[in-house]
């Protein structure tokens, strides 16, 4: 697997934030949850129409997908997504087109926000330094994007009591809020939750 590690975060720091320079403000669990379920919601999008390019091409290729994440075979799933034969994808004026300017920068946004949660957890990068040439809004949307699990609810499990506790997050685009809804045993709820 290839060391992403190298020069990653002098290339990265100005391209999380817009070449501001900084570097990448810290985010936390919550904010993580949210941003997934605002980039769930523009997936469901853009995987819609990037499927219309070639419907039996995209349903072979998930299909394959699918097996290896339903065995546990995280390794070969990731490999599977570098190396699949399936090269359809969306431009970036054509996710601009698809999503509308205004929505478009929210989708940015949230693929930022979860971007930089997964680098803090040492998880490689949605986005490295050739494709896009650094400037997120030249990113196409393909495969590695289409693929991409995002994971827009918590669930936590108490073995000894039986008891669990869930939060699932929904995003409206309508007034740009994410809601969530929470059920199980609210005692268990983790702190980092507001």
């Amino acid at each position: 697997m290839p060391d992403y590690s190298k020069n990653f975060l002098t290339s990265m720091t100005g391209f999380l934030n817009f070449d501001s320079g900084d570097k990448p403000t810290k985010v936390n669990q919550e904010d993580y949850y949210k941003a997934s379920a605002k980039l769930a919601y523009y997936k469901d999008k853009l995987n819609d129409k990037l499927k219309q390019k070639d419907p039996e091409a995209f349903k072979d290729y998930f299909k394959g997908l699918v097996e290896l994440r339903k065995q546990g075979k995280k390794e070969d799933a990731l490999k599977y997504v570098q190396e699949a034969p399936y090269e359809e994808y969306l431009s970036p004026e054509e996710v601009v087109k698809t999503l509308g300017k205004d929505q478009y920068d929210k989708y940015l946004q949230s693929l930022q926000t979860v971007n930089t949660y997964n680098v803090q957890q040492g998880q490689q990068p949605l986005y490295g330094t050739v494709e896009g040439e650094n400037d997120i809004q030249k990113l196409n949307y393909g495969r590695r994007f289409a693929s991409l699990m995002v994971t827009p609810s918590v669930s936590v499990y108490n073995k000894s009591s039986g008891k669990k506790y869930d939060r699932m997050y929904q995003y409206n685009p309508e007034n740009d809020a994410v809601s969530y809804v929470e059920s199980g045993d609210l005692n268990l709820k983790p702190s980092y939750l507001q």
